[in-house]
């Protein structure tokens, strides 16, 4: 049993052995100085989170260590101990669960950034794309209409400003405005001078069918008014007025072939007009789409290739940065006007895949380096908890066979008393058959005094009886008490 003047109890032996108010002050001063970190902006704040991170990671391991290099005594001075740990614990266990979670918020943060920045930019190289192909194709749609239109487009292609919607593909929206804007001027021109050749083919077809019909009226008011006249030259006017109309009609039907060849050399140059714009823009647009290609090798490095490789490796990255730096620009492929902007473009996805590679690698390796350092924590954790379940198992052990040699202990004991009773039991037994034998002697010396009194001549012997029983009479009595007080 402790004495509680001289000696500690278990709740502040287990405090000493912990250093438990040293510790306290320590631990509560430390949870407080990284109170201020309440989110990760720049990479100088990351490395003070993990700072102040690892300082509470080793805070507590050093104090587990210290917890489990005390747990030596009794059952109840390690449970003291353990409380306290926790207590301790408890103090700096939230502040790195919150800067863990801190952590871990950061990086989700940094990641979703950069998948909506890179959403953002796809969709508006797309816009821009879309916008120039529908400046390039804009003309086409305009086949077989009336001049006027073609004017009212040509007017508002060339009012249109690219520059509000373009940003860095000026050259290429000011070269597709100025190539839609010569095509709808050839295409102007072929229409007006198509519409001016019918309609001067109209106004001469008009011009002639006027003047047959004012012969026609001619004739026939010379007809009614020379009648007679004429009765023997019915024949020679009907043939000249066949020859007439044979004439006329041969002459409409040159004008009408006349106008057909027109027509027909018209449309071949407008035919062939379309056709070689079809052909410039088809080129144009195949060149388009490979700078498109080239720009979508960042998209492939970080999103992969369906059944070819994976997005977002390292490998895939690597892979696809060779591809790109080995994308060949040749000026007599892609022409004067559209080299420059591929340069741009594979020299831009150079730089962006490289940029994604180095931030990759660092990834990898801060992911590795976490992992070495989480892998060796939890190593440590794995030996600590399997020392202290040893330790705990022969704690247990040791209260057990302390337990045990008690219980023997008690049960010897038992088996003692039980012995001693029954041999005060068996002595007393004894006693009382003293008592009674004695009681007997007594009685039967008293019965021979009575009557050795009668007989003169044994008068010594009645003397000798009589010496006896005074000598028994306090002893009798001594007897009587110690009976009754048993």
């Amino acid at each position: 049993m402790s004495n509680a003047g001289t000696e500690l109890t278990v709740v502040e032996r287990a405090q000493v052995a912990l250093n438990y108010e040293k510790i306290k002050q320590e631990f509560t001063a430390l949870a407080e100085s990284s109170k201020s970190i309440i989110a990760i902006t720049n990479a100088a704040s990351y490395e003070e989170c993990h700072v102040a991170h690892m300082r509470l990671v080793k805070a507590r391991t050093n104090t587990e260590k210290t917890g489990k290099s005390v747990r030596e005594d009794a059952q109840g001075f390690v449970k003291t101990e353990l409380a306290l740990e926790k207590e301790l614990l408890g103090i700096i266990g939230p502040e790195e669960t919150r800067l863990r979670e801190i952590k871990q918020e950061h990086n989700t943060r940094v990641e979703r950034e950069r998948v909506a920045k890179a959403e953002a930019e796809a969709a508006r190289l797309a816009r821009i794309q879309g916008a120039l192909a529908d400046l390039s194709n804009g003309p086409g749609t305009l086949v077989g209409q009336p001049s006027a239109v073609i004017a009212a487009q040509l007017e508002e292609v060339r009012a249109h400003d690219v520059h509000s919607w373009c940003e860095e593909f000026g050259p290429q929206a000011e070269e597709a405005k100025a190539k839609a804007a010569a095509s709808l001027e050839l295409m102007l021109a072929g229409t007006l001078a198509h519409e001016e050749a019918a309609r001067q083919a109209a106004e001469k077809a008009e011009a002639e069918r006027q003047e047959l019909a004012r012969l026609r009226a001619e004739q026939q008011e010379r007809d009614r008014t020379e009648q007679a006249r004429i009765a023997e030259e019915t024949r020679r006017r009907a043939e000249e007025a066949a020859a007439a109309r044979a004439k006329i009609e041969a002459e409409e039907r040159a004008s009408r072939e006349r106008i057909e060849a027109e027509e027909r050399a018209a449309r071949k140059v407008r035919e062939e007009a379309d056709r070689e714009s079809a052909k410039r823009r088809e080129h144009h647009e195949m060149l388009m789409q490979e700078i498109q290609a080239i720009r979508y090798q960042s998209i492939i490095a970080r999103s992969g290739r369906l059944g070819v490789r994976a997005g977002g490796t390292i490998d895939c990255i690597r892979e696809t940065l060779a591809e790109t730096e080995a994308w060949v620009i040749d000026p007599e492929h892609f022409g004067p006007v559209l080299t420059a902007p591929a340069l741009a473009a594979k020299n831009k996805t150079i730089a962006e895949i490289q940029d994604m590679l180095d931030y990759a690698v660092r990834e990898a390796q801060d992911r590795d380096r976490r992992e070495q350092e989480e892998k060796a924590w939890a190593e440590k954790q794995a030996q600590e908890q399997a020392k202290r379940a040893q330790e705990e198992a022969e704690a247990r052990r040791q209260a057990d066979a302390q337990a045990e040699q008690v219980a023997q202990q008690q049960a010897a004991e038992a088996r003692r008393l039980r012995a001693e009773e029954e041999a005060i039991t068996e002595q007393k037994r004894e006693i009382a058959l003293q008592q009674q034998e004695l009681l007997a002697t007594d009685r039967l010396i008293r019965v021979l005094r009575a009557r050795l009194g009668t007989l003169p001549r044994y008068g010594q012997l009645a003397a000798a009886i009589d010496a006896y029983l005074g000598s028994q009479a306090p002893a009798s009595k001594s007897q009587a008490k110690r009976k009754e007080a048993a």
